[in-house]
């Protein structure tokens, strides 16, 4: 084993061991690992991935640990609607964030006219920068809604400077969850399932920081919060919605 410095994706050094061309690091163990490519990715370790591309043909579950990816093309491969989905369970993490400038991007697969779910759970954390989602969402389920959009059902989220952009349903969905930070976002022609579906929407969510997102074209409003309070919104640019 090379133990070398801090990698430019392994050409002249990289972090801990050099990897082949798609790995991610899983830190628990100290190796370098492949993710599937059938069936499900359930992550209890807490494992990095930079700059590559991960196709899933399963749902990917963080269920504990933590899941960082950095400049990753994350494509989840439905055949039809709703067949896999993203789930960040309670007491594990997720962090989604560029590399060198470059965003990470969330979307579906070969399929272009079917649909992921993405929910993060009660009791987890999440945070979401410099970063692309879209074609997310499928379905507006009861009792809990969490198929209609990025699904937000833990406190204390970071979404900042990120394309939020043609999903079916909503674009952000903070589901009687608190104290999120909502920075410097496009949010955009999310909604076009029906016309009564928003760019952010809120049920019994307060405390919230919505500012500097540029929030257009959306069916319906640019932001709708209902049953929370003390939330502060301002310096948002919101129209065409």
């Amino acid at each position: 084993k090379t133990i070398l410095s801090t990698s430019d994706a392994g050409t002249t050094g990289c972090l801990f061991l050099c990897a082949e061309s798609g790995s991610c690091y899983d830190r628990t163990i100290g190796k370098y690992i492949k993710p599937p490519t059938q069936g499900s990715w359930n992550i209890s370790h807490d494992i990095e991935c930079n700059d590559t591309e991960i196709t899933l043909n399963g749902n990917l579950n963080v269920v504990l640990g933590g899941f960082w990816i950095n400049n990753v093309s994350l494509r989840m491969n439905n055949t039809y609607d709703g067949q896999y989905g993203i789930t960040v369970y309670p007491y594990s993490q997720m962090h989604i964030n560029e590399n060198n400038g470059n965003p990470s991007i969330i979307t579906n697969g070969d399929n272009a006219s079917v649909y992921y779910s993405f929910k993060v759970m009660q009791n987890s954390i999440f945070s979401m920068r410099n970063s692309e989602l879209e074609h997310m969402g499928w379905a507006w389920n009861l009792p809990d809604y969490s198929w209609g959009g990025l699904w937000i059902n833990a406190n204390n989220t970071v979404i900042e400077n990120n394309v939020i952009h043609d999903n079916p349903f909503v674009g952000l969905w903070l589901y009687e969850s608190s104290n999120h930070t909502i920075i410097n976002n496009t949010i955009r022609n999310n909604g076009w399932a029906e016309e009564t579906f928003q760019g952010i929407r809120g049920k019994n969510s307060g405390y919230n920081l919505i500012q500097s997102n540029e929030i257009h074209n959306n069916a319906d409003d640019g932001i709708y919060l209902f049953g929370g309070s003390n939330n502060t919104i301002f310096l948002n640019e919101i129209y065409s919605n």
